[in-house]
């Protein structure tokens, strides 16, 4: 596996899951989102620090460009994270010229110094076909990896697969043994394939009841006494620490709560 990163305001091991914490290209360390926003927050900070990274004070990045460029040199110093996150820019095409190629050589790269990010990446394009042939096969193997290091998407896709009998024999059981894994740390995804599969089983009661683990916007933790979360009162799947959270990951266009918020969990 990949060394594990620390954030240094909290002193707590950085998630698998890149989209929960922020990642500064210009001294190369992250911190969760929870804690930046805090730091956002402070009324001791000037604008003008507020703008500057607050681990080394370096100006931040105003443009993709200027993101690729920071990138380039931890690239070469063959850092898993920069090779993933690079990749990423040559994927979607953000301050680079769009390339599933030079993305898929990246991750490559990256997902063999054991970084989640990439693996699962490596496994959507080829579950999708991205740049590459199809192959549920290639994608199962790259999901797998993500996966046994404890990355929530990858095995909320990876259950997909069983439950769709993608490249392996159809199983329920596999099926829910990686969805329940991954709802145990608060995938939306993987809590509905819960529901659909005690659906389709024909259980009276639900195999899984979600639990508040994190917000879902700002992935801050539950804590009873310092930030007690609240569930979206629809589907009481997901937990917020607030409306401002709440409306902001409704309003969020790629894997926001609007198109998965049905309805409610019984």
């Amino acid at each position: 596996e990949e060394e594990e990163d620390v954030c240094p305001v909290c002193i707590e091991a950085l998630q698998k899951n890149e989209r929960k914490f922020i990642r500064f290209t210009c001294c190369g360390k992250g911190i969760h989102m929870w804690c930046a926003k805090g730091l956002e927050a402070s009324s001791s900070l000037s604008d003008e620090q507020k703008t500057t990274c607050p681990l080394c004070r370096a100006k931040q990045p105003m443009s993709e460009e200027e993101m690729v460029k920071n990138l380039r040199p931890w690239v070469e110093k063959g850092k898993a994270w920069a090779q993933s996150m690079l990749g990423t820019q040559y994927e979607y095409g953000n301050g680079v010229n769009q390339s599933y190629q030079q993305a898929r050589e990246l991750y490559e790269l990256s997902a063999s110094q054991g970084n989640a990010n990439a693996q699962y990446n490596l496994g959507i394009m080829y579950e999708q076909g991205q740049g590459v042939d199809q192959s549920y096969e290639r994608a199962k193997e790259y999901y797998e990896a993500a996966a046994k290091q404890g990355y929530d998407i990858a095995q909320s896709n990876l259950g997909g697969l069983y439950y769709n009998g993608q490249c392996v024999d159809y199983s329920n059981e596999m099926a829910r043994e990686w969805w329940m894994k991954s709802a145990e740390q608060g995938n939306e995804s993987a809590i509905q394939g819960l529901q659909m599969l005690d659906k389709k089983e024909g259980r009276t009661t639900p195999s899984f009841i979600p639990k508040p683990i994190e917000c879902a916007s700002c992935y801050r933790p539950h804590d009873p006494s310092e930030n007690k979360l609240r569930p979206c009162k629809r589907c009481h799947r997901v937990y917020y620490c607030g409306r401002e959270c709440q409306v902001k990951h409704w309003k969020k266009e790629i894997n926001g709560h609007k198109k998965g918020c049905n309805k409610k969990a019984k």
